[in-house]
């Protein structure tokens, strides 16, 4: 099994130890101090898989570190039993799911069109 995004130096390859799991197991979310933008993937779905997608999501990662303070992190939400329990508990029953998480806010599912442009106006919508 590949892992889409292991190889992309700005893209961070979530693990579950990168969760927070409080509440009897109810709410999870990211373990970072700062905004994060997380594309919920599974490694054999072909819509996460499409070059495009690996595209538009390795951009993102390579301008918003320079535009914002926002990370960009990949979780394969069916690598193991523990990444799909973190992805059940999230409630992400569709891939790909982009999701930002800012520790002050709730968290946005992003469906906007798949462009640098469109993502830099949502998170200034959502900051």
């Amino acid at each position: 099994m590949t892992l889409i995004y292991k190889k992309s130096p700005h893209v961070l390859e979530l693990e579950p130890k990168d969760f927070r799991i409080s509440n009897l197991g109810k709410k999870v979310e990211p373990n970072f101090n700062q905004p994060i933008l997380i594309v919920f993937y599974a490694h054999w779905c072909p819509h996460c898989s499409n070059p495009t997608m690996v595209e538009f999501v390795e951009s993102l990662a390579s301008v918003l570190p320079h535009k914002s303070n926002v990370k960009v992190g990949a979780f394969n939400c069916d690598h193991s039993i523990k990444n799909r329990d973190i992805a059940n508990n999230m409630n992400i029953h569709g891939f790909p799911t982009i999701r930002y998480f800012n520790k002050y806010k709730k968290p946005s599912d992003y469906t906007g069109p798949r462009d640098v442009r469109s993502m830099l106006n949502f998170l200034i919508k959502k900051s």
